[in-house]
């Protein structure tokens, strides 16, 4: 069948691939990561396989994502191959309609191999993601699609890499309420008052 609309992305992460690729078959990992900024998700299961919550050739993906502006979003998937840790292809439904038929039905196909450092193991991961069918309504999903994968990358990339190493810690004691200091971080008529260095508005 012809896809309705496929796209390939390559990336590189600064994490093993053992890891990287665990990420995707590890339900505890997927749950972190998985759809685009602003949505999280409060189901997800791996099963029909032997090893419960990790899957492998033939185990079943249940997600149910939550947006605010678009409440749950059921999907369902099947990995069709998991080959570790070189290969995973998976199909993927969503959008059900009133009688429970999804109204969109994707294949991802995600290649992963070493990329070559120096002194740290880093990750080449070349991901083709097709929709299938795309049920009447969906257009604004496919014309999505390219920004909602890089943003779902991004989530992944920051859920592997270790950025110890770009963090620094700071400890100041503030002669305030907590309450106060709580608003001065949350409020943006405060935050507009001191965000940024000296001289800056």
């Amino acid at each position: 069948m012809e896809p309705v609309k496929s796209i390939t992305i390559t990336r590189i992460f600064d994490a093993p691939r053992q890891l990287v690729f665990e990420a995707w078959i590890d339900e505890k990992h997927l749950q972190q990561w998985w759809m685009p900024r602003g949505f999280t998700n409060p189901t997800c299961r791996i099963t029909a396989s032997s090893r419960p919550g990790y899957a492998e050739t033939g185990a079943e993906l249940t997600v149910v994502t939550y947006h605010p502006a678009f409440g749950d979003m059921p999907q369902t998937g099947k990995f069709e191959e998991v080959s570790p840790f070189d290969k995973i292809i998976f199909s993927t439904t969503a959008f059900p309609n009133a009688e429970g038929k999804p109204q969109l039905r994707g294949r991802n196909v995600i290649v992963f191999s070493d990329e070559p450092a120096q002194g740290k193991a880093k990750t080449r991961m070349v991901i083709t993601a097709s929709i299938l069918e795309a049920g009447p309504g969906l257009e604004g999903a496919l014309a999505g699609m390219d920004q909602g994968w890089a943003e779902t990358l991004d989530r992944l990339s920051e859920h592997v890499e270790d950025t110890s190493e770009r963090e620094m810690l700071i400890t100041r004691v503030v002669d305030a309420p907590r309450d106060l200091v709580w608003k001065i971080w949350t409020e943006p008529e405060h935050v507009k008052e001191w965000w940024g260095p000296n001289g800056f508005t």
